[in-house]
């Protein structure tokens, strides 16, 4: 027999809007003045609770069903609300609790756990405090210590420590003896550091005690680095003192915490004092504990540049068997990886290995990863055949790195031992380790052996793919060998090796293009919707640059109107193309008027464009106009990069305005840019040619053809609203 609730407590032991729709949907009375108004209204001066009623659900319109006919005897509701919870379904568990409450359901702790966890997997942390709180206040029976502490537990995921501690206090007051679980203060004390709020947190830990919870380790722990992170080193220090006074003993991790936290104030020698009493506490701490102390410890010297200290340790080993070689080694690499100091990281390496401990893959492929970064790719290929001595294979990324660099160095032979190595290896795909060489190939600017390698990968058995082909057509376009690679297209056309797709067309364009045969690129961008290809916005892209490299500036226009019918919309590589295009046949006043009128209401514009009607205007010698520009550019949230403050730079360089020139040079260094070898090689033109007299345009004579009784001066500043 279920419990048959009153109506006044039904409707206050449910959330706002779940009194109101039942109290709608149902047939009690509903004339204002009638007894139920007074506890409905009552309860409608809740706070709102943000909840989705879904009765549109099956499995839930099945329960109501049988609820409604009565078949309800042999259904265990707590665990169809628990069901309903645990697949997303929380609104509807909410929906169903409400209904069985109507036939006098008396809801228990697992309802009202289940629905809490069915909140917080949504992430809906704030409505999980909220109805917590109110059901805590209401009728709803108050779950055991345990349940108390998984939710208190569950609801500090939120990072909302301020209302979890309300929770808590509220579970003390309606539970009586309940002592909330020391796991659970940790992780509120935790989150008071994270947030930076160090006084929350130390009120935390001093309130503990008179809560009947004794801080452990983990709590001082904590509490320090916070305490340290904020560079409150001295408070923590005593904090630090005072654990052994509290008889709560500091374990290795509480003393790697303070040992960063007095580095970081450049207190090294006082830190050289704990680090010895570092290694005798890890002959008491548990392995995990010794593990991330060690991993602490090192991270901190790193960041800090104590790289004495640490090569130091990597001679003594002071941690002895407390810490594992291989997991000292992952460590020591990592971090001095991070710090940069990647030549280190290879001396780790080279030290430990004299000391028969094996560092293992992940190691070898961050210092290699590192030294390659830093264009010591020598080094790298050293430390690779280090590696490779004892059973090192690299990962995929890894090898596309060296071989990267290899064939960026025109070193091709260390890149074929490096391809063959990894080909003898019966765990590797050898298609993929084939077409990552034959990318790194197209660097080298080697058409011939692009295709020897093409060939050695077919006879080997290994089938080539549509990536590899467009690898080796795209190599072929960029040394110029454009008939080749038409061939290869030709070939997959016919099916005599894969289908081409829409990159593969894309590439033979663009390599026709450049090449200034622009009426094959035409012609082949024509074929493609007839054998059911259709061309992107990068092929089009392919043949308008080509167009405005040949001058042919109506024609590219003529494709854009053609790209409109098939959905596609110009972006800013089309606009970039055509302004650059414009301004290189010296028709200044045909961009800006494109500019105004196309490109910028579109909004699909960057620094590139930008830089290209800046680059147009200074060569027609609008420099102060191009100068206004720029201000518009940094106006609209777009940042300039070097190259666009180098045309900028050059422009008054061209016109002898010295001044300008470094004003320039100096914008460039607020925006944080650094100058390159071509800001300075312009500024040292500038001043070889002090003694000759630049001569600047007389804009007022530059008649504007299409624009009648205007000048071209008139219509820059007509554009830009400049007078």
């Amino acid at each position: 027999m279920v419990r048959k609730l009153s109506l006044n407590q039904l409707l206050s032991s449910i959330s706002k809007e779940h009194a109101f729709t039942l109290w709608y949907s149902s047939n009690i009375p509903k004339r204002v003045g009638d007894r139920v108004q007074p506890c409905l209204a009552s309860s409608l001066q809740w706070d709102a609770i943000d909840v989705k009623l879904s009765c549109q659900s099956e499995d839930l319109g099945d329960l109501l069903q049988k609820l409604e006919n009565g078949e309800d005897n042999n259904i265990n509701w707590d665990r169809e609300i628990h069901g309903l919870c645990i697949n997303d379904k929380v609104d509807d568990a909410f929906n169903l609790l409400d209904r069985l409450r109507l036939k006098g359901y008396w809801p228990d702790s697992l309802n009202l756990s289940s629905l809490i966890h069915g909140l917080c997997n949504q992430g809906r942390w704030i409505e999980a405090h909220s109805r917590l709180s109110l059901e805590l206040g209401s009728k709803w029976p108050v779950p055991d210590e345990r349940t108390c502490n998984v939710l208190i537990g569950r609801l500090c995921d939120a990072d909302m420590p301020i209302e979890t501690l309300h929770i808590m206090d509220q579970m003390i007051a309606a539970k009586e003896g309940y002592v909330p679980s020391i796991v659970n203060y940790n992780k509120i004390v935790h989150c008071f550091c994270t947030q930076r709020k160090l006084n929350d947190a130390e009120m935390v830990m001093l309130t503990m005690r008179d809560k009947g919870c004794i801080p452990n380790q983990v709590t001082y722990t904590t509490l320090i680095h916070g305490l340290c992170k904020i560079g409150r080193v001295e408070d923590a220090r005593k904090m630090f003192d005072e654990m052994s006074m509290r008889n709560c003993s500091p374990n290795a991790l509480t003393y790697s915490v303070i040992i960063g936290g007095l580095y970081k104030q450049k207190r090294d020698v006082e830190g050289r004092q704990l680090m010895c009493k570092l290694w005798d506490q890890m002959g008491t701490s548990d392995a995990s504990t010794n593990l991330a102390a060690y991993s602490n410890l090192i991270s901190i010297l790193c960041q800090e540049r104590f790289f004495v200290d640490v090569f130091d340790l990597v001679d003594k080993m002071p941690q002895g068997n407390h810490v594992p070689a291989v997991f000292a080694c992952s460590v020591l690499v990592d971090a001095l990886c991070k710090a940069g100091n990647v030549n280190g990281a290879a001396r780790v390496i080279c030290i430990l290995k004299k000391r028969w401990c094996v560092p293992d893959s992940i190691s070898y492929s961050a210092v290699i990863h590192g030294l390659c970064k830093k264009g010591n790719f020598m080094r790298a290929h050293q430390v690779l055949g280090e590696g490779i001595e004892i059973g090192y294979v690299p990962c995929e990324p890894t090898y596309k790195v060296l071989v990267e660099k290899f064939c960026k160095a025109e070193e091709l032979e260390k890149a074929k031992e490096l391809l063959n190595y990894m080909l003898q290896k019966s765990t590797i795909e050898k298609s993929r380790i084939y077409n990552i060489f034959l990318h790194a190939l197209c660097a080298t600017n080697n058409p011939s052996e692009l295709l020897n390698t093409m060939l050695i990968m077919l006879q080997s058995g290994c089938t080539a793919d549509v990536f590899a082909l467009n690898t080796v057509i795209h190599g072929l376009c960029k040394a110029g060998r454009v008939d080749e690679a038409k061939k290869v297209l030709d070939d997959m056309k016919m099916g005599n090796v894969c289908t081409p797709d829409v990159i593969t067309f894309s590439t033979v364009i663009r390599g026709l293009a450049e090449m200034g045969r622009i009426d094959e690129a035409l012609d082949i961008l024509h074929e493609m919707p007839q054998r059911g290809y259709c061309p992107n916005v990068i092929t089009y892209n392919a043949v308008i640059s080509g167009l405005c490299k040949t001058q042919e500036i109506d024609k590219a226009f003529a494709i854009i109107d053609e790209m409109k019918p098939k959905g596609l919309s110009a972006d800013s590589v089309t606009y970039t193309a055509i302004i650059s295009g414009l301004c290189e046949t010296g028709q200044l006043n045909r961009a800006l008027n494109f500019w105004h009128d196309v490109v910028k209401p579109s909004k699909n514009h960057n620094d590139f464009v930008y830089t290209s009607l800046l680059r147009g205007m200074c060569k027609a010698g609008f420099f102060m106009e191009a100068c206004d520009l720029l201000h518009e550019m940094l106006k609209d949230g777009f940042a300039p990069g070097v190259v666009t403050f180098n045309v900028l730079i050059d422009g008054a360089c061209k016109l002898g305005l010295k001044r300008d020139a470094y004003t320039i040079l100096n914008q460039m260094r607020e925006n944080n840019l650094t100058p390159d070898v071509v800001t300075w090689r312009t500024l040292n033109q500038l001043h070889d040619s002090q003694s000759k007299k630049s001569k600047v345009p007389r804009l007022e004579q530059e008649k504007c053809p299409e624009e009648k009784g205007g000048t071209l001066a008139e219509l820059v500043r007509r554009v830009y609203k400049l007078h």
